[in-house]
């Protein structure tokens, strides 16, 4: 083969190149539009990438805002609780008052009762004495349960009385009404006057002690 064949020639060189280039254009022409719409894509992701960011600092801002108001609604709840504690422990202690003022009217409806007792005349015969005695027992114990026991004490000296009681009218002298009278105190009949004073002392005691009570529960 001679030299000029082992040489490319430039009209081959330049044919070449031209082709190359025209290749590259090809290619180029073909190609552009992919990149285009790769490069709109690129910027609507970069886009919503901002839009994302902007939505997400608002709803971490609103989430900040939510947190103070949960915060401060929690604040209030517990404030309302207390007050509520309050107001029940004031409604209970209210309650126990008014119960306590009814158990105290109670006693005072009871304690009328017996005052209209302790007012009446004791009866002059032993059976009529006996079954007044017997009703104010029955009376006093709604009062107080130791007021009963002085009516015990009562019922227990009234024939003491009622015995001598007949010697002492059918006295005809003054001599003999003194010495029915000794003898009437030596063998205790007065004791049974004794006890009914000594009754009515204890039930004013007690009549006025549940009238102070009233009164320092209404006050």
């Amino acid at each position: 083969m001679s030299s000029a064949g082992r040489v490319l020639s430039p009209f081959v060189i330049i044919a070449l190149i031209v082709g190359g280039v025209a290749g590259l254009g090809v290619e180029y022409a073909l190609t552009q539009p992919t990149i285009q719409r790769l490069n709109v894509t690129v910027d609507s992701l970069q886009a919503n990438v901002t839009a994302s960011r902007a939505t997400i600092d608002q709803l971490r801002s609103e989430n900040s805002k939510l947190e103070v108001r949960l915060n401060s609604t929690e604040i209030a709840l517990s404030i309302v609780r207390q007050n509520l504690s309050a107001k029940e422990l004031e409604l209970s202690k209210t309650q126990q008052r008014l119960e306590l003022i009814q158990t105290a009217i109670s006693k005072l409806d009871n304690d009328r009762i017996l005052l209209g007792d302790l007012r009446k005349d004791t009866p002059s015969t032993r059976e009529d004495a006996r079954i007044f005695w017997q009703g104010v027992r029955s009376r006093a114990v709604g009062v107080d349960a130791t007021l009963g026991v002085d009516v015990e004490d009562i019922l227990s000296k009234l024939d003491n009385w009622f015995d001598w009681l007949p010697r002492i009218n059918n006295a005809t002298t003054f001599e003999e009404f003194g010495r029915l009278y000794n003898q009437a105190v030596i063998a205790g009949a007065f004791d049974y006057f004794d006890a009914i004073t000594k009754f009515q002392q204890d039930a004013l005691l007690v009549v006025i002690t549940h009238l102070n009570q009233a009164i320092d529960l209404v006050s």
